[in-house]
């Protein structure tokens, strides 16, 4: 249950799970429960408690816990990033523009989709933006790894940076191409990208890897942030079937990022 949730039954004068109550809570209200809250054991099995809030504290709670409408409302709020973006932007190089070094902009939104090109039937999905510039060379790579020939000529290519990549206006926008290749980086955050494209768009998506990683284990140079994220990574890439990019961070303790492949590689 939401904060707002178990406000709403406090409000009503039902009894909650008091302590996930607590989890639910802001750090600083939750360390002052004890004096803010008064609690009565109503059932022990399963636990529920009444609950009584300081008047002050629940109105802060109740503000805290509004759904925002928009992304503007919760600014006003606090946080924008507790709503999506009205629309999404992104920046597409595609056959009618080859040759060029400026990319066309598409715009996504719930209802409305402004696109000034024909959409090829395979899409490149690019995390990083120095490959995503360099898509020429980069895209050998890629046709290299792939084991077919992706080009401007029969495949858009897309800068899809972050989580923003991961949108449900740009997973609707992708949904209309036969392939999806996602080029990201071999870390524990570009494959949870690649999960939840897959798990949205099905087979038609591929993970930009090479057959056989020693080409490029010596490019497996970034530090995580922490120890247990290679551990993690492990057993990410193993469920999704890329064994051998399990073993890379294993036998590396480090990841990869894509910019690696721009010029000095070669198969």
């Amino acid at each position: 249950m939401s904060l707002r949730q178990y406000l709403e039954k406090i409000k009503e004068g039902k009894s909650i799970n008091y302590d996930e109550f607590l989890k639910s809570l802001p750090d600083h209200y939750r360390l002052s429960a004890n004096i803010t809250f008064k609690t009565q054991l109503i059932s022990a099995n399963p636990k529920r408690w009444s609950v009584v809030c300081e008047p002050q504290v629940f109105e802060e709670l109740w503000a805290l816990s509004e759904v925002p409408k928009n992304r503007v409302h919760a600014a006003k709020l606090g946080n924008s990033h507790k709503h999506q973006v009205s629309a999404n932007l992104i920046m597409v190089y595609h056959k009618s523009l080859s040759g060029s070094l400026c990319p066309s902009v598409v715009y996504i939104s719930k209802h409305d989709k402004i696109q000034t090109f024909q959409s090829q039937k395979q899409l490149l999905l690019i995390e990083n933006e120095e490959n995503f510039i360099h898509h020429l060379d980069f895209s050998e790579v890629v046709s290299q790894f792939l084991k077919k020939y992706v080009s401007i000529d029969n495949t858009d290519i897309a800068l899809g940076s972050g989580n923003r990549a991961t949108s449900d206006f740009l997973l609707k926008w992708y949904s209309q191409y036969d392939e999806v290749f996602c080029a990201f980086d071999y870390d524990l955050g570009g494959l949870k990208m690649f999960e939840t494209l897959r798990k949205r768009l099905g087979e038609k998506t591929s993970f930009v890897q090479p057959t056989e990683y020693k080409s490029i284990i010596k490019y497996f140079n970034k530090k995580p942030e922490s120890g247990d994220k290679i551990m993690k990574a492990k057993s990410l890439a193993e469920r999704l079937n890329f064994i051998e990019l399990g073993q890379a961070f294993v036998e590396t303790r480090h990841f990869m990022e894509q910019e690696s492949l721009l010029g000095s590689y070669r198969v």
